[in-house]
């Protein structure tokens, strides 16, 4: 062999190799190798871009359009973690869906351009409530929690922040309200045999059990829908639909009931929870962080969220004047805060933990603040029985969702946070996250590697 030969045939070496190393999966024709951050930012350009597009159509067309939107981004980012190539985005991706869930779960960073095409899919009550009209429930397919508020549960509105946080957190996991409903009918032992009178007979007595138990609570707030007193007309007839129209915030409460479990310490010790509602497959684990120091917390909530997880911050929102707590689902992590959601309200930007102050105190036109978070911006009014369930959750008025992808700083972090609890996806085989787990579970994992920004180390 001539030296020239030899010295081209290194040179094809050392080029396939170096092509290997820098691109170790070849991407299709139509797509492009990105970054994390780069791949969300385009399809979050796409999703607004669809918006515009659907808005024009009839709200039937909206509804059968939606799935194909969310089918065409749960394709692409499934192929994306795979060999790190974002596709080109279909302008008109079309109504067909696949049944199967690609077993993937997309960032939180997408939530705000993903909820409304999930909104437009879902029905109110039923078999399917909190799904969509074909049965699948694209919050906890996709990973992408639906904004819950407290103010609309049946249940101590202003006192249940705890079960409705989990709720959001749940859905992230790929936990939902039907995987709730069959953890309480293996607790009312249930059987697939049973016939449907006995079946919501045995629904009724176990919600009017825990109706009355609740009404017998010390505070009025603290009962249902915090009223002083209810009719027992009034109660059997929420027990009578609650099956079909109570969200999931509600079951879960229900279901914590039946457990002999107080809500208000759920989200502190969820383990047992957990496994009632994670039956059949892999249960998530639970971190707690108590330093709240930014440059350590934050970089510890990211990478949960990153590898599918969910997390719940407690924090002291009433000032100095007392240490009682509120929770709520942590979003995202940005360089300065927590995106947050937040299901009592939107609290105020200037909120000081060591002043006597209320997160959710209002301010008046000269600035002063008001005392009462009656005459505050947020709703959270108690007292009637229409207003909750699924039906009214589907279509949320403005100041109901004031908590939707709201704000804590990290200053306000610092000063106010109680514990931080991360809730991991629970694992699963090295084959499952390669070929999709053929349910409506996630990986636990992204499958390439997370890119680290600068931003916190």
């Amino acid at each position: 062999m001539s030296d020239r030969t030899q010295q081209h045939q290194s040179e094809q070496e050392r080029t396939t190799a170096d092509s290997t190393q820098s691109s170790p999966s070849m991407g299709p024709s139509n797509a492009h190798q990105v970054d994390r951050i780069q791949a969300i930012q385009q399809l979050n350009m796409w999703l607004e871009g669809q918006q515009t597009r659907l808005a024009t159509t009839s709200v039937m067309m909206q509804m059968a359009e939606s799935n194909g939107v969310l089918q065409a981004l749960e394709t692409a980012w499934a192929n994306y973690q795979r060999n790190g190539y974002l596709q080109e985005m279909p302008l008109n991706p079309g109504r067909s869906f696949n049944r199967e869930s690609a077993g993937i779960f997309l960032p939180t960073e997408l939530a705000s351009n993903i909820r409304p095409f999930i909104e437009m899919t879902e029905t109110a009550r039923g078999a399917n409530a909190e799904s969509s009209s074909s049965g699948v429930d694209w919050n906890t397919r996709l990973g992408i929690p639906e904004y819950r508020t407290q103010s609309d549960n049946l249940v101590a509105p202003e006192a249940s922040c705890n079960v409705t946080t989990l709720a959001m957190i749940l859905e992230r996991m790929g936990i939902g309200r039907n995987d709730v409903i069959m953890a309480l009918e293996r607790r009312m032992n249930i059987g697939v045999l049973d016939n449907q009178e006995s079946r919501d007979d045995n629904w009724i007595d176990t919600t009017m059990d825990y109706l009355n138990r609740q009404m017998r609570a010390s505070a009025p707030y603290q009962r249902v829908r915090g009223e002083a007193s209810m009719s027992t007309d009034t109660r059997e007839g929420l027990a009578s639909g609650y099956r079909d129209n109570a969200q999931m915030e509600d079951l879960l409460d229900l279901l914590l009931h039946e457990m002999g479990q107080s809500r208000t310490a759920v989200v502190s010790e969820p383990e047992r929870l957990l496994q009632e509602v994670s039956f059949g497959r892999a249960t998530p684990t639970t971190e707690k962080l108590w330093e709240s120091r930014w440059d350590r917390l934050a970089p510890q909530v990211e990478e949960c969220l990153e590898n599918g997880g969910g997390a719940a911050l407690s924090f002291k929102h009433k000032g100095n004047r007392s240490n009682a707590t509120h929770i709520v689902s942590i979003l995202a992590v940005e360089s300065d805060g927590f995106r947050i959601d937040d299901p009592y309200g939107d609290m105020r930007d200037d909120y000081n933990r060591r002043a006597w102050d209320d997160a959710y105190w209002g301010r008046n036109d000269d600035g002063n603040l008001i005392a009462s978070r009656d005459r505050s911006d947020q709703r959270n009014v108690i007292g009637d029985v229409d207003d909750w369930g699924t039906s009214w959750a589907r279509d949320l008025p403005e100041e109901e969702s004031r908590g939707q992808e709201s704000f804590i700083s990290s200053d306000q972090v610092r000063r106010s946070m109680f514990y931080v609890q991360l809730f991991h996806r629970g694992e699963q085989s090295t084959s499952s996250l390669l070929q999709g787990s053929g349910t409506d579970l996630a990986p636990t994992r992204s499958l390439i590697p997370v890119a680290r920004g600068p931003r916190f180390e």
